[in-house]
């Protein structure tokens, strides 16, 4: 061993040659396989020579891992190459396929011991379901794991981990309760901002809300900030409770039996915020139907006419959380009337509200008539105009054909004085 260390250490190239060999070892479990070296001086030339003489020529020497081994064997007599490769590399000898076995077998420990320490329920379902199938946010998980292994910060990341599971297991749904989500953060993990959407286990509870969503929400649709929030609102969660409103007019709430006024101001509009709704027990309308516009400007006037005494809802575009949740809450509600904008957007708010509530839901003014009447100059584009392929409900498939026609939008800012007559109507019956 000491002949063989005085000729390796009287030259780095053999330090060079064999931490190759060692990296062939790691990679194939044995001695075997070529590498090249490309010496920087003449000494280091014939000292390659030995293993390749065409090095003179090529200035690269292509050396077999076996023919360091039968040079240095030689000149050891009761020791192997092996132990020789190891003293010079100052690494241990286990291969790639060896480590890759530990770390696999470490991992798998690792997640057991965490869901032995999980309470029982839809977290340890979740996360069991995620690491078995490799979905509902396995690539976060195993991006976490990661850090915390190259950070020495596994324990905490263990610890962490039951935080988020077990918090997942007591969703506020469960008790058939609604709680702003960092409340809900704070309490299980002392962190208001542990479950943010945009943090690691803010994206992790949105990946377990999807795995148990009855609903079958597409992972992709919670970019939608809209469709985000009904996610969390299935599970008892309201996120940004005050900002998500409503523009009523002549609703009225109940609470305990009691009549919330409020809600009913004098021939006035009120928004109405998702945290107010979600507290009154129910809410009624006049005559057993609401008549909802996109359009505040529309919703305005309508209301300043003074011989309309009916329950009117404004959406301003998107219908948003605070306004399914507003006509969920209606327990006396019949049927729906809505107007919106003839445009692929106004034309899919409409369609989806017809999905939701079915027969309930009646348009106001979308045909062809009022179409041609208001149609405008403005032009709509082909990424805009791909959106009515959405479009299921047979009523609004006919408009949506007119979209696609004429390749341009109609606005119910026109269309005011034909809503009142509209609704004047609906009163007569």
């Amino acid at each position: 061993m000491e002949k063989a260390l005085e000729i390796i250490n009287s030259n780095k190239i053999y330090i060079e040659i064999f931490k190759n060999v060692m990296k062939k070892y790691k990679q194939y479990s044995k001695i075997t396989g070529y590498f090249n070296i490309n010496p920087k001086n003449n000494e280091e030339m014939d000292i390659l020579a030995s293993f390749d003489t065409n090095v003179y020529n090529n200035k690269k020497a292509k050396i077999k891992s076996k023919d360091v081994e039968k040079l240095f064997t030689k000149k050891l007599k009761n020791f192997d190459f092996l132990q020789l490769l190891s003293v010079v590399t100052k690494e241990e000898l286990i291969t790639n396929k060896q480590v890759r076995e530990i770390l696999v077998n470490n991992e798998v420990e690792f997640f057991s011991t965490l869901i032995k320490f999980c309470e029982n329920g839809i977290g340890k379902e979740w996360i069991i379901s995620a690491l078995q199938k490799k979905l509902y946010g396995y690539p976060s998980i195993k991006k976490l794991y990661k850090k915390a292994l190259d950070e020495s910060n596994i324990n905490y990341l263990k610890e962490d981990l039951i935080k988020c599971i077990n918090a997942i297991n007591n969703l506020p749904y469960l008790e058939n309760k609604y709680e702003s989500l960092a409340i809900f953060s704070a309490r299980h993990t002392k962190d208001p901002h542990f479950f943010d959407k945009d943090s690691i286990y803010g994206k992790l509870l949105i990946n377990a809300l999807v795995y148990k969503d009855s609903q079958g929400v597409n992972k992709n649709e919670i970019n939608n900030i809209d469709k985000l929030n009904k996610l969390y609102y299935r599970f008892g969660l309201l996120k940004d409770e005050i900002s998500n409103s409503t523009c009523i007019y002549k609703l009225t709430g109940e609470l305990e039996g009691n009549r919330i006024d409020f809600l009913n101001m004098i021939n006035e509009p009120f928004n109405i915020s998702l945290s107010n709704i979600q507290k009154l027990d129910h809410i009624t309308c006049k005559n057993n139907r609401v008549f909802i516009f996109e359009n505040p400007a529309v919703f305005q006037s309508i209301i300043q006419d003074t011989d309309i005494d009916e329950s009117i809802i404004c959406t301003s575009g998107q219908l948003n959380l605070s306004s399914y949740m507003l006509l969920n809450k209606i327990k006396n509600l019949d049927k729906i009337y809505y107007a919106g904008d003839f445009d692929p957007e106004g034309l899919q708010i409409a369609d989806k509200l017809k999905d939701l509530y079915k027969d309930k839901v009646e348009f106001m003014l979308y045909d062809e008539k009022y179409y041609e009447k208001i149609i405008s100059d403005k032009e709509l584009d082909l990424k805009r105009i791909g959106k009515l392929k959405s479009i299921k409900d047979k009523d609004l498939k006919d408009i949506s054909n007119y979209l696609i026609k004429y390749k341009k939008a109609a606005y119910q800012e026109l269309l005011i004085d034909e809503y009142k007559q509209y609704i004047r109507q609906q009163v007569k019956g």
